[in-house]
Parts: structure tokens; sequence; C-alpha cells
């Protein structure tokens, strides 16, 4: 958690976006995004192939490195935000 980025103030009402560099985190193509509400749903997604996940109930978002295997892979926890923060886009570039 000490690493994790927090991300403050985000707003979709007011247009507010969050940008990803995809050749940061090693992705080709078009990167899945899922929005999750608790930490069963999580466990669940993190099995197939979506690269980033996030959870409403913390406000926690992950990148599932390793696809469909067990787990995050090198990935994880990479970013906070205020929880009910509605955050559903996630923009890759």
């Amino acid at each position: 958690k000490r690493k994790m980025d927090k991300i403050v103030d985000f707003d979709t009402a007011e247009q507010d976006k969050i940008l990803v560099d995809k050749k940061a985190f090693g992705l080709r193509g078009k990167p899945k995004f899922k929005s999750v509400n608790n930490k069963r749903q999580l466990n669940k997604f993190a099995r197939k192939k979506f690269d980033f996940i996030y959870e409403n109930k913390t406000g926690l978002l992950y990148f599932n490195e390793n696809g469909k295997k067990s787990g995050f892979g090198r990935g994880g926890l990479f970013a906070s935000s205020s929880r009910h923060s509605n955050l559903r886009c996630l923009l890759v570039l």
C-alpha cells in the first residue's frame, strides 16, 4: 500500500479520467477494465482476463498482470481513490 498512487478529487460528473500508459504495464491491444462491488467479485475477476479491476467498496484499483492465473502476478494494488468515487472509466494510452 505504501507504493500505490492516491487519486484525489476524482469526479466523473466533471469528466475526470485516469490515463494509464499501456507500455508501462506491458500491455498490448485494448486493455480490459472491470468495476466490482466487493472482495468476492474482485477475487472472481482476478482469475479472468481483466487487466484492471476497481473495487467500488474500498476504492482500490488493481493491475492484473497474469491474466487468468490465480492472483495478480507482478501486478496487484497500485492506486486508491476515495470510496464511492464511481471510477468507471480508465483510459489506457
